[in-house]
């Protein structure tokens, strides 16, 4: 049993919980890696190849991921901009930090909904 308190006794603040998440987007999109180069090689290799690649994410599983993915990178995107403005000095007053982490999670949400409509009206 630890002798100070610890996550049990204290709740994490809102921008901790996105620090957490802004380095375990990071995680995953370099983990992703892997995924983008292989879809790359068989979009260079030809339309058999590229067919066989989204064959592969085309399923209820494969979308729930892409959206993951899609999610992760613009998040990661949103926050490092966030993170940028920190390093020049802006933004660090405590209704300042509250106002751009929900901006954050705001424009993150709404660049990927948005994203997803376009790409699935352009399906249609």
């Amino acid at each position: 049993m630890p002798l100070s308190p610890h996550l049990q006794t204290y709740r994490l603040p809102l921008t901790a919980w996105l620090s957490i998440l802004h380095r375990g987007t990071g995680v995953v999109l370099a983990l992703s890696l892997p995924l983008l180069a292989w879809g790359l090689h068989s979009l260079s290799r030809g339309n058999d190849s590229f067919g066989y690649f989204l064959s592969l994410l085309n399923n209820p599983i494969g979308y729930l991921f892409a959206f993951a993915l899609s999610f992760a990178l613009i998040y990661h995107l949103c926050n490092g901009v966030r993170h940028m403005f920190w390093d020049m000095g802006w933004g660090f007053d405590k209704t300042q930090i509250q106002r751009s982490a929900y901006t954050v999670i705001g424009v993150a949400l709404l660049l990927t909904f948005s994203f997803w409509t376009i790409v699935y009206a352009s399906s249609l």
